[in-house]
C-alpha cells in the first residue's frame, strides 16, 4: 500500500491508496481522496478551499452524542469552542439542519489563516460517524459553506444505516466459557441512588440490588449467584429484604427493619444478550476529607475497561494526601488486573489471568438515550 502525507490548515492527513467501502459519493464539483482517518473531499472557491473530512462508522464505546460533541469542542490540537448545538438543530438560520441523533459543534481552528470548522457527529445503532467541514472564515461568513453542507455532504454521510457491527471471535487462548445459569427466580438488577451525610456534606451513594420474582431483594449479588439463594440468605440475612413498587419506584424493607425505605432514585437496569460484548471504560470514584479544614483526603477510583474480543481490565487506584507543613504524601493501591469476560443476561463471568474466577450480576443504564452515556452495574457497584 502506498502512503503519502498532506497538510490542510495545519492538519496532517495520511493518504492511503485503497478505497473504503464506507466512502460516500462526492457531490458535483468536489474532489475526493482516501486517507487513513477516512475520506477527504475538497472544493476550491475564489475565497479559498473548503475541505470535508469524513470518518468511517465506529463503535460509540458507551459514549453519548453529547459527550462526543464535548470531546470535539475541547480538542486541544484543533481549536477552541465558540458555539455548540445538539439535537434538533438550525445551523444557518432559517435553513433547518440536523435530526435527532445528530449534533454539531462550530469552532475556530488554531491555524495561520483564520479558519472555521463545523463538526457534525451522527449516532446510529451503537455507532458514530464524524464529518468535519473546515475552511477560511470568509467561506462561512458569505454562506458558501452553508450551501455546501445543505448540498448533502453531512446528510449523505449520516444517511442509511452503518455496517453491521459484529463481535470478533474469541481468541484461541480465551477460557471455555459456558453460558451462565441465572437463578430462575431472578427478575431484574436494580439501580439504587441516595444521598448520605458526610464530614463535608451529603455524599451520593449508588449501588445495585438483585430483585427476585417472590419480592425478595439482596445487596450481596455475588453471594446469591455463587452460593445459592437459601445458603446466601442463611449466611447473611442482613443483606436481604422485601420489596414493593410504588409509582414506579422501588421501596425496600430490609431484614430487621420496621418499615419500607424510600430512596432518592431507583431504576431497573437492562440485561445483556447471549455472550453480550461491550467496549469502553467505566469507572466509579469515592472521596473523603478528614480533620479540621479537610487537611487529609482520600480518593479511590475503580475502573473497568472492556474490549469486544472478550478481554477486560480492572484497575483500582487509591490516593491519600495529607499536609504536614509543605509536604504531601500520596499512595497507590492495587495494580491493574486483566482477564476474560462473558455476559449473559444479568450475569457476568470474569476469568482473571491469575486463575481466579468470579460470577456476579450485570446491568446497563441509558442504553437507548441519545443524550446519555451508557452506565453499567457490576456486582454491587455502579460505573459510568
Amino acid at each position: 500500500m502506498r502512503t503519502t502525507f498532506a497538510t490542510l490548515f495545519g492538519l496532517t492527513l495520511m493518504i492511503a491508496a485503497p478505497a473504503s467501502a464506507q466512502a460516500i459519493d462526492a457531490p458535483s464539483g468536489w474532489r475526493t481522496a482516501e486517507v487513513a482517518q477516512g475520506q477527504v473531499l475538497t472544493r476550491t472557491y475564489p475565497q479559498g478551499k473548503l475541505t470535508a473530512l469524513v470518518t468511517p462508522w465506529q463503535s460509540r464505546r458507551g459514549k453519548s452524542l453529547e459527550t462526543l460533541l464535548d470531546s470535539a469542542v475541547n480538542d486541544d490540537v484543533l481549536g477552541q469552542r465558540y458555539e455548540k448545538k445538539a439535537g434538533e438543530l438550525t445551523l444557518f438560520d432559517p435553513a433547518p439542519y440536523g435530526t435527532d441523533g445528530m449534533g454539531l459543534v462550530s469552532r475556530r481552528l488554531k491555524a495561520r489563516i483564520p479558519t472555521v470548522s463545523i463538526v457534525t457527529i451522527c449516532a446510529k445503532a451503537g455507532q458514530v460517524r464524524k464529518i468535519d467541514i473546515f475552511g477560511p472564515n470568509d467561506l462561512f461568513v458569505d454562506g458558501t459553506a452553508s450551501t455546501a453542507i445543505q448540498n448533502g455532504i453531512a446528510d449523505v454521510a449520516c444517511g442509511g444505516r452503518p455496517p453491521r457491527q459484529t463481535d470478533p471471535e474469541r481468541p484461541a487462548n480465551s477460557p471455555d466459557f459456558a453460558a451462565a445459569d441465572a437463578p430462575r427466580q431472578l427478575d431484574k438488577v436494580w439501580y439504587i441512588g441516595e444521598f448520605r451525610p458526610g464530614v463535608s456534606g451529603a455524599r451520593a451513594k449508588q449501588w445495585a440490588v438483585l430483585a427476585f420474582d417472590d419480592g425478595t431483594v439482596t445487596d450481596a449479588p455475588a453471594d446469591a449467584l455463587t452460593e445459592g439463594l437459601r445458603a446466601a440468605k442463611r449466611a447473611n440475612p442482613e443483606a436481604w429484604g422485601q420489596t414493593r413498587i410504588r409509582r414506579g419506584e422501588m421501596q425496600i424493607q430490609w431484614s430487621g427493619a420496621d418499615a419500607y425505605k424510600d430512596y432518592y432514585l431507583t431504576l431497573p437496569t437492562e440485561p445483556g444478550g447471549t455472550d453480550h460484548r461491550i467496549d469502553g471504560c467505566y469507572s466509579s470514584s469515592t472521596g473523603f476529607s478528614l480533620g479540621f479544614a479537610a487537611t487529609t483526603a482520600s480518593f479511590a477510583i475503580n475502573e473497568w475497561c472492556f474490549e469486544r474480543n472478550g478481554r477486560f481490565s480492572n484497575d483500582r487506584t487509591v490516593a491519600i494526601s495529607g499536609s504536614v507543613g509543605d509536604t504531601v504524601a500520596t499512595g497507590r493501591g492495587d495494580a491493574a488486573k486483566t482477564g476474560w469476560y462473558r455476559i449473559d443476561g444479568h450475569i457476568i463471568q470474569l476469568a482473571y489471568d491469575d486463575g481466579r474466577r468470579l460470577t456476579t450480576s450485570f446491568g446497563m443504564l441509558h442504553v437507548d438515550a441519545w443524550d446519555k452515556d451508557v452506565d453499567i452495574m457490576i456486582g454491587k457497584g455502579f460505573y459510568d
